[in-house]
């Protein structure tokens, strides 16, 4: 026979399609034969039965006497009778077995591997996952040695369709099993994939697509990985300032934070190297890929504690003084010292040592301090100087001839400090001495003052000798030293 629905040729032992199903309402042949029999009986009855109801009827009819044809149509009617019956019943009996046979055959074909397969998968087809699933697995409940092997396709199918039906447990467990076996499977990583994103298990996926040993497949899925970000330098103690870079094997971005907390894609933008400075710093890093996905956050701390400078070495030592001295300091090959001569300690803002300097007249005090170029301060250095020079002349004394000599040579109008066109007067002032040789020299700095107040210092520094009272010029060497030549 022919199936009507697929044209395959179906054995005469079965009653549906091999291939595609289709059931074959199967008639038994006598069945017709058997009604057409009964209806003869059936008619034939009635008439003998007619006749008996009836002689005179009977006896015109057959031309008989109604004793002879009453008594040949009972024993007639007797056996037609008895053969009806036993048709009838050999007819029911082969009726219902058959029937039961036909119902039971239809009953095994339903519940069979192959209709049930063709059933799940027309259910899958559809988008009906609950329906699909639930005939998947009595189909492969059902499946017997006899019939064809369970494919990957329909194993995968099944899996896809208890996902989707909301047994996602059992489906990703299938799924899984599948693509240890067969690792060039693309829906299946896709499936997973899609899987893992939904419950942002992004771990899975990195392993997932790790394990991919197919390049091409790789390349296909990649940009779902999100591997944490590389840091270029290790976490530790650091003696400098340096700068940190991070990378990622991806075309996402990589977000930080500085403050321990875990970073978010509303974080700092990594766009190029943190600069890693003084102190604690602890950076922490997420990569997020093209489809927003998260990696597992990186964290690193860094100490940075700079060298503390060497403090300079000040000469000459504190005490008391007769004669000046220049005080002196070493200064390191990186770094700067810096030095007050007022009592308090040197910041970056105090001024920069850079050669010697006379030693202050009276009571003095000067710090010194050493700052690296990282802005890290030493210990600071103090000395406390009380230079009293004996001479024939005061520090006073010094000042007032200064002024009486500028006079005498015009270049002031009166000992006031006063110039001839000037919006202002001149000031001087003695608060250091010098040596040069045996001699010993008041300075004395030239400063002038505004009309406001402002006071400025010039370039011009005189100096009088403390034994002779003679005035001189004073010139300050390279060395910071100064040199004298005679005013006159």
């Amino acid at each position: 026979m022919i199936c009507p629905k697929c044209s395959t040729e179906i054995p005469e032992d079965k009653v549906f399609c091999p291939k595609c199903g289709y059931s074959i309402q199967m008639v038994p042949d006598f069945e017709l034969d058997v009604e057409e029999r009964i209806a003869e009986t059936s008619t034939e009855m009635a008439d003998v039965l007619n006749s008996l109801q009836d002689p005179k009827k009977a006896k015109r009819a057959a031309g008989i006497s109604v004793s002879y044809r009453k008594s040949k149509l009972i024993n007639r009617a007797i056996i037609i009778i008895s053969l009806l019956i036993i048709i009838l019943v050999i007819t029911a009996i082969v009726f219902m077995r058959r029937s039961r046979e036909i119902e039971e055959e239809e009953r095994a074909r339903q519940n069979s591997y192959e209709y049930l397969i063709a059933g799940a998968e027309e259910s899958y087809s559809n988008s009906k996952y609950k329906e699909a699933a639930e005939l998947y697995r009595k189909a492969f409940n059902a499946r017997t040695d006899e019939d064809r092997a369970i494919t990957d396709y329909a194993r995968m199918n099944f899996a896809f369709s208890l996902i989707e039906a909301g047994e996602k447990k059992e489906g990703e467990e299938i799924l899984t099993k599948l693509i240890s076996e067969d690792k060039g499977n693309a829906q299946i990583y896709e499936k997973l994939i899609l899987l893992y994103a939904e419950d942002k298990r992004y771990e899975r996926i990195n392993g997932l697509v790790a394990s991919c040993k197919d390049p091409d497949l790789y390349d296909q899925f990649d940009e779902y990985m999100t591997l944490p970000p590389d840091f270029s330098e290790a976490g530790g103690h650091y003696s400098d300032t340096f700068y940190l870079s991070l990378s990622a094997n991806g075309k996402g971005e990589i977000y930080y934070t500085l403050d321990g907390t875990d970073p978010t894609d509303r974080s700092e933008l990594f766009t190029g190297p943190i600069e890693i400075g003084q102190g604690k710093t602890t950076v922490t890093a997420i990569y997020v890929n093209i489809h927003n996905m998260y990696s597992q956050p990186v964290r690193r701390t860094y100490f940075v504690t700079f060298e503390i400078p060497y403090p300079p070495e000040v000469s000459p030592k504190s005490g008391n003084y007769s004669e000046p001295e220049y005080i002196t300091a070493t200064v390191p090959e990186t770094g700067r010292v810096h030095y007050t001569t007022d009592g308090s300690i040197p910041t970056e803002n105090s001024p920069i040592y850079e050669k010697p300097f006379p030693m202050s007249l009276g009571s003095s005090r000067v710090t010194f301090m050493t700052i690296s170029d990282k802005g890290v301060s030493s210990n600071f250095v103090t000395r406390e100087y009380n230079l009293n020079i004996q001479g024939v002349c005061s520090s006073e004394d010094a000042v007032n001839y200064v002024a009486a000599s500028l006079v005498a040579t015009g270049a002031l109008i009166d000992i006031y400090g006063n110039a001839p066109g000037a919006d202002g007067h001149y000031k001087y002032v003695c608060s250091t001495a010098a040596k040069e040789g045996s001699r010993i020299y008041y300075l004395v700095d030239e400063y002038f003052e505004f009309p406001d107040g402002r006071r400025k210092r010039t370039e011009t520094t005189y100096a009088v000798e403390a034994m002779s009272g003679m005035m001189y010029r004073a010139s300050r060497g390279k060395d910071g030293r100064y040199g004298f030549t005679l005013f006159f």
